[in-house]
């Protein structure tokens, strides 16, 4: 079981949320996004485009907001079109069983598959607890050893031993009712998947039935489907750092790794009847112990395959899965938006080992087959006002000695959100997206783990997310 919170994943947050959010003053007027929902409609729907939206292939500027030091050093991506459309999209809430028989050939070959009796009532067999309590054991040690090797051996935190000593212990008791074996059937996909359903597990076994080696799972989350596939159970991998000017230690070329997706691509172009497409191609690694949580630090150390996003174009335009990097608004917290569609596929030299992929959509109105959209530079000039107003509150932290925002990809996409005049419904419009990282750098003897600097980067964040239509801001955590 992994243990998602952990000592410098907490003090990377305080740090952030100190350095961003805790110090602002109360501003004189609310900031919203999207504040004229209403003449953002009226563009939509009677707005005609104007051609292709050109845009440079590079983009090098700094400049300063306060006492952020802001650096663009990015490549753009401007699909090649000539019209940008805006269209309502609904959630694909059953897979066919068509897509999942064609797909489970593929993934799992000559295979026997398994569909477990009762599964609900067993969560893991004697066997896999005694994997899954060895693991653990192991993550405790290398917690501890982490903590004396980055310099924590003043920090206590019973927290979070507490919890490994709890899991350990509770999965201690399962032991003593844990079956020896998966009771299962054996699975004819030709006989039984020949129509929708909205959810199923299957699985493949070691010759004992005693372990789960691989599985195939479709289920509903949130509005959509989400289709989990995973190879080996006891590799799972994480989604990494672009692959740019970086090696990956694999056997195998990215061409070839890329091939080997589009094997699956394939499969699901045909049976869906939509263009999905490998837009960006990360390092994918395996955290089995989480020595580092840092993250990409030492990235080397661990076992590591490609991976790939696939986006789903829409009229030759991408729709890029990205997450807002400030996170949503306080007041919409408990809104639940369907989610935008994430599509990862992680290849090795075997073949595909790994496959993430939630909030399915289809297109059923085009409300605007060519919409108006801004100029590059009326968005760039955007990206710069909403940033100052953005920071417009902030109080300088004493402890930081420099903060940096660089952006290093600029995209034009599609983007899935929240038709606000309309109730449950969602809209599909183009988006330009500015992707990054912030680097915070305190003065000597502010962090006590011997750094000076702490990085907020994840690779699928976008720093802003700008309407292309209006300009205002999309929070993608909020869906508007």
């Amino acid at each position: 079981m992994i243990i998602k919170r952990r000592l410098i994943i907490l003090l990377i947050m305080l740090a952030l949320i100190n350095t961003f959010f805790a110090c602002k003053s109360t501003p004189s007027q609310e900031v919203v996004i999207n504040k004229n929902d209403k003449q953002l409609k009226m563009l939509i729907e009677t707005s005609n485009g104007n051609g292709h939206v050109r845009a440079p292939l590079k983009v090098k500027e700094s400049f300063e907001i306060r006492d952020i030091h802001v650096n663009i050093l990015a490549d753009i991506y401007n699909p090649n079109v000539d019209k940008y459309p805006v269209f309502y999209a609904e959630p694909y809430k059953e897979i066919s069983g068509e897509l999942i028989a064609s797909l489970t050939n593929e993934l799992f070959k000559n295979q026997n598959i398994w569909q477990i009796v009762k599964e609900e009532d067993q969560q893991q067999t004697k066997a896999e607890l005694d994997m899954s309590i060895l693991r653990l054991k192991q993550q405790s040690i290398a917690f501890e050893n982490y903590i004396k090797l980055r310099g924590y051996e003043e920090i206590r935190d019973d927290s979070i031993r507490s919890r490994y000593k709890k899991k350990i212990n509770s999965l201690g008791e399962d032991y003593k009712t844990a079956p020896n074996y998966w009771e299962a059937e054996k699975v004819q996909f030709n006989e039984i998947f020949d129509s929708k359903f909205e959810g199923v597990s299957i699985y493949t076994l070691n010759e004992s039935k005693e372990i789960r080696e691989g599985e195939l799972s479709i289920s509903g989350f949130m509005d959509s489907s989400l289709l989990y596939f995973v190879r080996d159970f006891n590799e799972i991998y994480t989604l990494g750092p672009l692959l740019i000017n970086q090696s990956i230690s694999s056997s195998i070329s990215e061409k070839e790794a890329i091939s080997k997706a589009d094997e699956v691509l394939l499969i699901i172009r045909n049976e869906t009847g939509k263009d999905y497409r490998v837009t960006s191609t990360h390092i994918g690694y395996e955290r089995p112990s989480y020595l580092n949580p840092l993250g990409y630090e030492n990235i080397e150390e661990y076992s590591q395959c490609y991976a790939f996003s696939v986006s789903l174009f829409c009229n030759n335009i991408p729709a890029f899965y990205a997450e807002s990097a400030f996170g949503g608004f306080e007041k919409d917290l408990y809104n639940k938006p369907w989610f935008a569609e994430k599509l990862i596929i992680f290849v090795d030299d075997k073949g595909v080992k790994q496959i993430e992929w939630r909030g399915m959509g289809r297109a059923v109105l085009t409300v605007n087959e060519d919409v108006r959209i801004l100029s590059f530079e009326d968005i760039l000039t955007k990206f710069k006002s909403h940033l100052e107003l953005e920071w417009a509150y902030e109080d300088k932290n004493p402890s930081v000695l420099y903060t940096e925002l660089k952006i290093d990809r600029i995209t034009l996409g599609m983007a899935r959100v929240i038709d606000r005049n309309n109730q449950g419904e969602y809209l599909m419009i183009p988006v330009w997206d500015f992707f990054g990282k912030i680097e915070t750098t305190y003065k000597d003897g502010e962090l006590p783990n011997h750094s000076d600097k702490i990085t907020n980067e994840v690779t699928t964040s976008s720093v802003l997310t700008i309407n292309a239509i209006d300009g205002s801001i999309i929070d993608r955590n909020i869906g508007y």
